[in-house]
């Protein structure tokens, strides 16, 4: 009876899941599928083209081998971001200087619960008849060692061209790992080399249009979810033709999860454009398309964060057009 039980209960959950996120999850246990976005982030301040050198110092106590690291990381990353700029060893016409200001970094060893249905053996039992008959026994899981680490970094960010300051920024990059030791936890060179490439990522974020990973969950229902394999090999204008082509559903609600796929399809191809009109007309199209699923299923809360990810992205891009137009004018 144990076993019967669980299985029901288990099967009253996963029942009672699939009425709010069914056409997002599938299988036994349901699961999502995700795929990663890269809008362009406006910086903070866009520096003018030119030339720039980066100086790395050090107020923390963080080892003097990531200097060099955190140096390379930087400047690469500020001449990927924007191709205006172009680094120099010496004689640049901006001097960046970037100050390691706080560095922390703990380990702690301890266990952790981890959950873990398992069948490990039966008993026999005695029922209120007086009748003995073998149960099965379950293991649902043990405390295990686990090792946590956690990091803070901050780093000062300033820009000169000649005694004009242009900037004057800060970037506070923080880690946290929590591993099992069977599962191999990072070494300690690997957070700290994963702490300073953060910490140059968000500095030069400052200064350059920087691209940051957005998760994306896709719509699974029906015969939608066989064109989701595209969607995760990055093919977005084929998974675009593919969702046009496929026939709406009678059922404008069942029809609105199609639809929200095509707006992320939209999406995905406006931050890949390569010219800026197309990219807008894309986001446009995009938000259109995210409207009509919202239109048909009001409750759908990953609709709502769709449109509003796309608008908050739309304002980015303005707000970086305004800034390259602003610096071309000068």
């Amino acid at each position: 009876m144990k076993t019967s039980r669980l299985v029901t209960v288990v099967a009253a959950f996963i029942i009672a899941g699939t009425q709010a996120d069914a056409q997002f999850r599938r299988g036994l246990p349901a699961g999502p599928t995700e795929i990663y976005l890269f809008p362009v982030i406006p910086p903070a301040l866009l520096l003018p083209s030119g030339s720039f050198d980066v100086e790395v110092k050090n107020l923390s106590t963080a080892p003097a081998r990531l200097l060099s690291r955190l140096d390379d990381v930087m400047t690469s990353q500020m001449s990927d971001n924007d191709p205006r700029l172009e680094a120099a060893e010496g004689n640049a016409q901006m001097h960046v200087v970037a100050t390691l200001t706080e560095w922390t970094h703990t380990r702690r060893h301890g266990k952790r619960f981890v959950p873990e249905v398992k069948l490990v053996g039966t008993q026999t039992v005695t029922d209120g008849d007086g009748n003995t008959k073998p149960e099965p026994v379950y293991d649902y899981g043990r405390s295990k060692p686990n090792v946590v680490d956690n990091g803070t970094v901050t780093v000062r960010v300033t820009v000169r061209r000649g005694s004009e300051v242009l900037a004057d920024e800060t970037a506070h990059v923080a880690y946290h790992s929590d591993r099992l030791e069977d599962e191999g936890p990072p070494s300690v060179t690997e957070i700290e080399d994963a702490l300073a490439d953060r910490a140059a990522q968000k500095a030069a974020g400052f200064l350059t249009p920087s691209r940051e990973p957005v998760k994306v969950l896709l719509a699974r229902s029906e015969k939608v979810d066989r064109l989701n394999q595209l969607a995760v090999n990055g093919w977005w204008g084929e998974w675009r033709t593919a969702l046009l082509a496929r026939p709406p559903h009678r059922d404008a609600k069942r029809d609105a999860y199609r639809l929200y796929n095509l707006g992320v399809a939209l999406e995905a191809m406006a931050y890949e454009a390569t010219t800026a009109e197309d990219t807008f007309r894309l986001l446009q199209e995009a938000a259109g398309v995210v409207q009509q699923a919202m239109t048909a299923r009001k409750d759908e809360k990953a609709f709502t964060e769709s449109l509003t990810r796309i608008s908050n992205n739309s304002l980015g891009y303005t707000r970086l057009r305004t800034m390259l137009s602003s610096m071309t004018m000068r």
